[in-house]
């Protein structure tokens, strides 16, 4: 548990991300904005840090006043794992990415072998439609007019310089520059921004769409003389708050903003490796409930099978007891019908005008009934064959007729 003022609390909001200050107190970030809220803390607005890493000065939100200053606690949460995880990485990452500033030198000297690469491919490359050099698929990612080649070059250069410095691996495919960093593959160019030019309209053609006489001018795209560096990788939902772009601005030249850029790669990698972290912390969630819910599943079969087997046996049972119960009656019908003819006009005659044959034939079915004797056979048993029989009786047709009367 840690103990602190509001005021404090409010200065290191707003001096360090949620995300990072949240994993030093073993918090996920929601918890200790949930803190802020009960406080009457104000935190930043989304896009705050990266007007900071642009080298801007954003106005914080001012600490409302309360009447007595009260002591907030921290307790960490003794199941947050993955924060504490997250914070070590992050400072491992803190450590890969440290190294000098970045500086662009003014002239190319001893250049890394993919800028060289890169620059006798290009400046013997011609321009497309929109005045730019056309990239070839063994070049650095660079689309800029000839007249920004040479400085767009430079900068390249030296933040490939830097990547080599911190132990990074480099390599192109298919016109495409790529950086490997921690186990992961980031896409990375420059690229020359466009003005819009208005220009007077072609002259008018009846072939084509018609145009009114009023739009005497169009637009055309042309080259801006402005530089925009970009991560090409931030597209995912998760990356949204992350700032993928670096351009010249009135105020700033790209040259300025590659130690911005590099920790623009370290953001993207600590926010990769989390988002991985949580997939798959969820897919372990998912296998773990999907095993308890097969055990409920098969526990659940099987004690359905239970009810069914013991639903057969009463029902087993319930045809044994009644069963027992007809044996006893015929027997003391057999027995009562025997006394009966005893006498000399008996009121009771049976199926058969053989007594003897009738009382043989009512004990018999007395024991088929008798859970407890022999069953003696029955002609009732055949049937289920007679049943077949006579089937296929019915299915048969006179083969003398087909031969003969067809």
């Amino acid at each position: 548990m840690k103990q602190l003022t509001r005021e404090e609390l409010y200065t290191q909001v707003w001096s360090i991300p949620m995300r990072t200050l949240a994993a030093d107190y073993g918090l996920s970030d929601v918890g200790l904005a949930k803190i802020c809220k009960k406080n009457a803390i104000p935190r930043p607005p989304r896009g705050y840090w990266a007007k900071i890493q642009s080298g801007r000065k954003p106005p914080q939100t001012l600490l409302p006043r309360r009447s007595s200053s009260s002591i907030i606690e921290i307790r960490q949460n003794p199941g947050n794992n993955t924060q504490s995880k997250s914070k070590e990485e992050f400072q491992e990452q803190d450590k890969l990415f440290a190294g000098p500033s970045i500086i662009v030198s003014k002239a190319l000297l001893n250049p890394h072998r993919l800028v060289q690469q890169t620059a006798r491919l290009l400046e013997v490359s011609k321009t497309d439609e929109n005045g730019l050099l056309k990239l070839k698929a063994n070049c650095l990612d660079i689309q800029v007019s000839e007249k920004l080649l040479k400085r767009a070059l430079r900068i390249m250069d030296a933040l490939l310089q830097a990547m080599v410095l911190r132990g990074f691996d480099l390599f192109i495919e298919k016109g495409e520059t790529w950086v490997h960093i921690s186990g992961d593959d980031l896409h990375f160019g420059i690229k020359e921004e466009f003005d819009s030019k208005k220009v007077a309209a072609k002259d008018l053609s009846l072939n084509g769409y018609y145009h009114f006489n009023h739009s005497r001018f169009e637009y055309i795209r042309v080259p801006s003389g402005r530089l925009c560096l970009t991560i090409h990788d931030i597209r995912d939902h998760y990356m949204h708050d992350l700032r993928k772009n670096w351009r010249d601005t009135a105020t700033k030249k790209l040259e300025n903003q590659l130690d911005g850029f590099m920790r623009g790669l370290m953001n993207l990698i600590n926010q990769k490796k989390t988002h991985q972290r949580k997939k798959e912390e969820h897919e372990q969630r998912r296998l773990v409930w999907q095993q308890q819910h097969d055990e409920k599943i098969q526990r659940l079969i099987a004690l359905r099978q239970q009810v069914e087997a013991e639903k057969q046996r009463i029902a087993a049972l319930n045809t044994d007891a009644a069963n027992l119960h007809k044996n006893r009656l015929i027997r003391q019908l057999i027995e009562a019908v025997e006394k009966e003819h005893c006498k000399s006009d008996p009121v009771y005659e049976p199926a058969s005008s053989d007594l003897n044959a009738w009382i043989q034939w009512a004990s018999d079915h007395a024991d088929r009934l008798d859970p407890l004797a022999m069953s003696p056979p029955s002609l009732l048993d055949i049937e289920t064959e007679l049943e077949e029989e006579e089937r296929v009786a019915e299915q048969e047709t006179n083969p003398f007729y087909s031969r003969f009367y067809r």
